[in-house]
């Protein structure tokens, strides 16, 4: 679980600069399109947080970085081939690129595969549904 600050962050940035299709969060209620189209399923998460010095008096007046991964899931309705994914993945993953956000630095991105999902809590159900996602790395500092 990352932390509230760079959870709020990154929503803001995604709330203010994403506009081509819905978003869903984490632990939201959200109902994907009636009509099948695109939507976006962000998660955040952290893998590490790790001391970076020492001598600072108390251990937490050390210098810390905080490492972590924003999840972006990009669904499309089955059947309907790959590229629209693809592309509105790669716009969602260039919201990140090269891009800082307060002490969050977005470094590394690795767009995955797509599979069939089943996301009952997002009201999918019957295969409706292919992703991809793709993870970006963040850090940090503390």
């Amino acid at each position: 679980m990352s932390s509230e600050a760079v959870y709020a962050a990154i929503q803001a940035h995604v709330t203010a600069n994403w506009t081509q299709t819905p978003v869903a969060w984490e632990n939201d209620l959200f109902r994907p399109p009636a009509t099948p189209n695109p939507w976006l399923l962000v998660e955040i998460t952290a893998m590490q947080m790790d001391q970076r010095s020492i001598g600072a008096g108390t251990r937490n007046a050390n210098y810390w970085r905080e490492i972590g991964q924003l999840w972006l899931h990009l669904f499309v309705p089955s059947g309907t081939g790959s590229l629209t994914a693809r592309a509105l993945l790669r716009q969602a993953v260039d919201l990140f690129r090269g891009t800082d956000i307060g002490a969050i630095t977005f470094t590394s991105a690795q767009i995955g595969v797509g599979e069939s999902a089943q996301v009952a809590e997002r009201g999918v159900r019957d295969g409706m549904w292919w992703r991809l996602s793709a993870a970006v790395e963040w850090e940090r500092d503390l």
